[in-house]
């Protein structure tokens, strides 16, 4: 009996162990399955991981590239309020477009007789211009430029006036007008002035009233320009002209028969006499040996003229009166004479020889020279001249 339960209880014991080791079995492949599920839930983990790390780049970039929009789309609207800011000032600024159907208009404002010679004189600037500044501007175009500096020396408003007419500050307005000015002293006084027509070229259009005069090469005559009070006494008595009564600059003006202005000096000091002008000025150096010189009493330079050159003024009194030859001498030599007159009045039709202001002191004689050669493109001043001008004739 004893055996028997013995036996029994090893079988049972067997059994037992057998299930102990079918779990044990068993558990060992549910830790390996686990330690593989591990490895593959790492291997998950790490790809999850680098797709995270790449997503995060990516909203970065997207955050960088929306700021940037942002940026853009802030400068576009800023530009956009700009340009209709341009557009707004562009359709109120003068031009020269909306003024020029007119001749009277034209010469109104810029002293020229029509379009087609403001556009002329624009076709001789076609190379760039070396601004005043330093500083190119960009805000008007060449032929607005030409036209606010010949408006200035025409119609001589203020800088300030100008700016607000053309859309721009003052410094660009002394910026364009300075450039413009000494561009058009290269190409009209340098240019197209620097030769003096001779007297061969003057009896191709000789008026009338010089038919007593057939060898005259040119009229002379001095006239004065009024300039602010300079502050230093000394600057103030040398520019005292006794005269004007009043500081100004003096300046010889020559002329051709037929009117045109030839030649035109310096500005020099208001109390410089006439005599002086015309010996340093340049003007005898023109002169060869036949020439003939008409000009006013005042001018007592015989002495001083080349060998050869002649000058013939009127007669001065002799016992308190003319005598009859000396009065009809006297007229013939008015009556040639007041073309000179008149051409200095056209000279003076540019408003802005009125007054020199202190600003333009340095550009002065640029400006005087500028307005006489501008003078020459007006309609001929002799009538009998622009009779001969004409088709037909």
């Amino acid at each position: 009996m004893v055996v028997l339960n013995l036996e029994k209880r090893v079988s049972d014991l067997m059994k037992e162990m057998q299930n102990k080791e079918e779990e044990i079995n068993t558990l060992r492949a549910t830790v390996s399955d686990l330690i593989r599920k591990g490895e593959d839930r790492e291997h998950v983990v790490g790809q999850l991981s680098e797709e995270v790390n790449c997503l995060k780049e990516k909203l970065e970039k997207k955050d960088a590239d929306l700021t940037l929009l942002t940026t853009v789309s802030e400068t576009l609207k800023r530009e956009k309020l700009i340009l209709k800011t341009n557009i707004s000032k562009e359709k109120n600024r003068l031009q020269f477009s909306s003024l020029c159907s007119l001749d009277r208009t034209v010469e109104h404002y810029t002293g020229l007789p029509n379009a087609g010679t403001f556009y002329w004189l624009l076709s001789m600037f076609d190379a760039p211009l070396k601004y005043y500044a330093g500083w190119t501007v960009k805000c008007l175009d060449k032929e607005n430029q030409l036209f606010l500096t010949l408006m200035r020396l025409k119609r001589n408003p203020s800088r300030q006036m100008l700016a607000d007419w053309f859309g721009v500050s003052t410094a660009t307005v002394t910026n364009i007008f300075v450039t413009w000015v000494s561009a058009l002293h290269s190409v009209l006084v340098e240019g197209l002035m620097k030769n003096v027509p001779s007297r061969e070229k003057n009896s191709l259009s000789l008026p009338p009233a010089f038919d007593l005069y057939k060898n005259c090469r040119m009229l002379i005559d001095c006239t004065e320009i009024t300039m602010e009070e300079p502050g230093e006494i000394d600057k103030h008595n040398l520019v005292f002209s006794l005269y004007k009564k009043r500081t100004t600059m003096k300046a010889l003006v020559c002329s051709a028969p037929n009117g045109t202005v030839t030649f035109v000096s310096e500005l020099y000091p208001g109390s410089t006499s006439d005599r002086n002008i015309v010996e340093f000025c340049g003007v005898l150096d023109i002169l060869v040996p036949g020439d003939l010189i008409l000009a006013d009493k005042g001018f007592l330079i015989r002495d001083i003229l080349p060998p050869g050159v002649e000058v013939n003024i009127p007669p001065f009194l002799a016992q308190g009166q003319l005598t009859p030859a000396q009065v009809k001498e006297t007229g013939n030599k008015a009556r040639a004479r007041i073309h000179i007159e008149r051409a200095i009045q056209r000279i003076k039709i540019f408003h802005i020889l009125e007054k020199i202001p202190h600003d333009l002191a340095p550009h002065m004689t640029q400006v005087w020279k500028v307005c006489a050669a501008l003078s020459n493109f007006r309609n001929p001043l002799i009538r009998s001249v622009e009779d001969e001008m004409r088709p037909g004739h």
